[in-house]
């Protein structure tokens, strides 16, 4: 089967922990969200992806199979050298691939990232096959 390739522009970002707010209305309690540039981000991969897979589908005649088990492997081409977590960029694209490619990033069997550098056009570079 052919594999699916996704191109996400922009430079890769790394997914930011969860955040506790107080909440404003008296209670005391506190509330979970995700960071601004982690939901953009990971909304960039999901419609990246749906256009792959749109793509994917039309020169394949038939629909993505997205409940089978998957190999990725990722290249994460970075603007700059500043420090960053591969593996938070990784969770970040993976995440973003939710409910579009697969189910769950729990059907990844087998994953590979590499970190590369391109100033001019950074972006990350997704290759998802079957197993």
């Amino acid at each position: 089967m052919n594999p699916l390739h996704i191109e996400i522009p922009g430079p890769p970002v790394p997914k930011g922990r969860p955040r506790a707010m107080r909440r404003k209305d008296g209670s005391g309690g506190t509330y979970m969200y995700t960071p601004r540039k982690t939901v953009l981000y990971e909304g960039a991969v999901k419609f990246a992806a749906m256009g792959a897979m749109h793509t994917w589908a039309k020169d394949n005649q038939r629909p993505w199979p997205a409940g089978e088990k998957v190999s990725v492997k990722m290249w994460l081409f970075m603007g700059d050298r500043r420090v960053r977590d591969i593996d938070n960029c990784v969770k970040a694209v993976t995440d973003g691939l939710n409910h579009v490619v697969y189910e769950d990033d729990s059907q990844i069997d087998e994953l590979h990232a590499i970190r590369e550098y391109d100033k001019k056009n950074p972006r990350a570079v997704v290759v998802v096959r079957v197993l």
